[in-house]
């Protein structure tokens, strides 16, 4: 893939390389000394462009899983002043998540410069003797898994097939309050769900109201929240909302969708 027109005034960029959505196609991403891109590797479409001023020297991109709620996120610095000098500019770090659909498991480990996957265990112990990156008893289609130089993966089999464990979040208990609803056409209610799955539900995943089934035609989105907390295996959670009867006729048929870009 060829980039033409990047502002490279310093000659010194890094990059790296993630399959975000778990489709078996990685992303790019990359940065130069005004933007932060991320490209679909496939066939170079731009997925992302955001303003990040550097100096571009020995900074380049990341991805790891900050703040462990289970997702791959982007981690960048950035500063005031773009020159390359050393110059008194203030500097910071943002972070970038997926903006709808949760993006993939990743490590939550980047432990140095010249960060690859073997250098070190995932609470940072420093390997004795290092796992064999190129072993010739990994699976022959992800047989690069680890043979990559400042590349995150994600979690992997035995066999370096990409795994992915997942939440399994279920209605345990719905409860409506429909006193407002003659008057202000508000109905209240209560879930409780619980995740039965292997994996944590990430915070900030969608809700999603319909009255009506989503998958067919018809279907009316009412409302959306996005969960503030991670909800483990196991474990319930409770949330209270409430949705209009647009139609004003006291008929609903209520359904909640997770994870779901309506």
């Amino acid at each position: 893939m060829e980039k033409d027109a990047l502002d490279d005034g310093s000659a010194q960029t890094g990059s790296t390389v993630f399959d975000f959505e778990g489709d078996g196609s990685a992303e790019v991403v990359y940065s130069d000394e005004d933007t932060l891109f991320v490209w679909k590797g496939s066939d170079g479409r731009t997925l992302a462009k955001i303003a990040s001023p550097s100096g571009t020297r020995t900074d380049y991109p990341l991805v790891a899983d900050v703040d462990d709620d289970g997702q791959a996120e982007i981690v960048i610095t950035a500063q005031y002043l773009e020159d390359p000098s050393n110059s008194p500019g203030l500097g910071w770090i943002s972070v970038y998540r997926s903006a709808d659909a949760p993006w993939v498991p990743a490590r939550e480990t980047w432990n140095q410069h010249g960060y690859f996957v073997t250098n070190t265990e995932d609470d940072l112990i420093i390997p004795t003797t290092q796992q064999n990156f190129v072993s010739p008893t990994f699976n022959d289609d992800f047989n690069t898994a680890f043979n990559q130089f400042l590349v995150q993966t994600t979690y992997l089999t035995y066999e370096s097939q990409p795994t992915y464990a997942t939440g399994d979040l279920t209605t345990e208990n719905v409860e409506f309050d429909l006193i407002n609803c003659p008057v202000t056409h508000e109905i209240n209610f209560t879930l409780t769900f619980e995740n039965n799955g292997s994996w944590k539900i990430p915070r900030n995943t969608p809700v999603s109201y319909y009255d009506g089934d989503p998958y067919q035609p018809g279907a009316v989105y009412l409302d959306s929240l996005h969960l503030p907390d991670n909800i483990l295996p196991g474990e319930t959670y409770t949330i209270s909302d409430k949705v209009i009867d647009e139609n004003e006729d006291g008929k609903m048929d209520l359904y909640v969708l997770v994870n779901h870009s309506h």
